[in-house]
């Protein structure tokens, strides 16, 4: 960070910025980033996606890909109903609705619409609630 004048203590140096990230989001500082103790305790709706469960470093060899998310439930009160939407690609691919009792505190694995995974290569997927 450059220290020159006020107006410049938010510039990063050359490379500082993807430095820092680094050691933010790298094996031993990930507990930071993930931690509950960021999230504000009385919230009421916060809700988040805890980890995907299937094996992303496989191949999908049959095309067909039913995606299974592991949803956190972090707010004060209970959570009814999800929309989770699916992106392909940076596309809109889909949107599961899904009726829940999501307790506070608790976790919960949805298993997602299917997705079309038969053309070939690489794809980029992207859950969003």
């Amino acid at each position: 960070m450059s220290y020159c004048g006020a107006s410049l203590w938010s510039r990063f140096t050359v490379g500082q910025k993807e430095r820092v990230r680094a050691a933010l989001y790298g094996d031993y500082r990930w507990s930071l980033v993930s931690s509950p103790a960021l999230l504000p305790i009385n919230t009421a709706l916060e809700v988040g996606i805890d980890s995907v469960l299937n094996n992303l470093s496989e191949p999908i060899c049959n095309g067909n890909f039913f995606p299974k998310v592991k949803i956190r439930n972090s707010g004060t009160s209970t959570i009814t109903n999800l929309k989770i939407t699916t992106y392909l690609d940076n596309l809109l691919l889909n949107t599961t609705n899904i009726n829940a009792n999501l307790t506070n505190n608790s976790f919960a694995v949805y298993t997602l619409n299917s997705i079309d995974l038969s053309s070939s290569g690489t794809h980029n997927l992207k859950f969003v609630i």
